[in-house]
């Protein structure tokens, strides 16, 4: 395990693992924004799922941006585990190549390492609209429990110190092959609080931006379902009681409620898929 000295000032060495699977130029973003970072000491590591080498062309355009490209087989937690392999850095960040990060997002979170006993930092996510991912707490805080670990935390918002036994679980994740399309950072974030005692801090004031596309109704249904399996695979996997499932059963129900009392038709019908994923990810685990 690499060695954090109690000293002020560290320059901790980053390591951004990207794992990517699509056609388009979207990592070209995520690179213009790593390259204007006021803070240079780190490596973006590409894990590309694709067949051709489209990615690998737009990275050579970036002549300073230190990188690595590994190809790899389909699977997000698959992808980001080859990437952790060959990572060199101290920390570690899992960006998604239509996400980008503001020019003092690296050097102020080096800053919060030094000055706090943290092993876990977790921020925002916001859209083009700068709209909330999640409904995200006004403050700054640890996280002592694990409804705040699902209700804050998400796949691009969080940077972990590296240690050898940090892995995602591959049965879990876009990509995978099983119904659980979802989870594996929270799977990976719960499994180092438990363990090790990670302490997690939420700061309020750093974010990072993901480009969301809109999708049709139907295909949102669809992920919301699937997203629910993944969730349901967490709960199940950790240990988690019928208390907990049924507190969280009956917030959706409420959601529901809510959605229907005030027309948003579409809304409660995600929030019904939600509930239908978690089910039926119950009934096949």
């Amino acid at each position: 395990q690499k060695t954090f000295y109690k000293r002020k000032n560290k320059k901790f060495f980053f390591s951004i693992i990207c794992a990517t699977l699509g056609n388009k130029q979207k990592i070209k973003k995520l690179c213009n924004s790593l390259i204007k970072q006021n803070y240079n000491n780190f490596e973006l590591i590409v894990c590309d799922q694709n067949q051709n080498n489209l990615n690998l062309k737009i990275l050579k355009q970036f002549k300073n941006l230190k990188y690595k490209y590994l190809k790899t087989k389909k699977g997000l937690s698959r992808s980001r585990n080859m990437g952790i392999l060959k990572c060199k850095g101290d920390l570690l960040m899992f960006l998604d190549d239509d996400t980008e990060i503001k020019r003092n997002h690296l050097k102020n979170i080096n800053q919060e390492f030094n000055k706090k006993e943290i092993d876990i930092i977790c921020y925002k996510v916001i859209n083009d609209k700068k709209k909330n991912l999640l409904k995200y707490p006004n403050k700054k805080f640890y996280i002592n429990n694990f409804n705040q670990i699902f209700n804050y935390i998400s796949s691009v918002s969080f940077t972990i110190k590296y240690n050898k036994f940090l892995k995602f679980d591959e049965k879990i994740g876009l990509g995978s092959n099983s119904i659980f399309q979802s989870g594996e950072e929270t799977d990976l974030i719960i499994r180092e609080f438990k363990k090790r005692k990670f302490k997690i801090f939420f700061n309020n004031t750093l974010e990072v931006l993901h480009n969301e596309k809109k999708i049709k109704l139907i295909k949102n249904l669809n992920k919301k379902f699937l997203y629910g399996c993944g969730w349901s695979y967490v709960i199940k996997k950790q240990n988690f009681g019928y208390i907990f499932i049924i507190k969280n059963f009956l917030k959706i129900f409420f959601n529901i409620s809510y959605h229907i009392i005030s027309l948003k038709l579409p809304s409660a019908l995600l929030s019904i898929s939600t509930l239908l994923g978690r089910i039926y990810g119950l009934s096949k685990i």
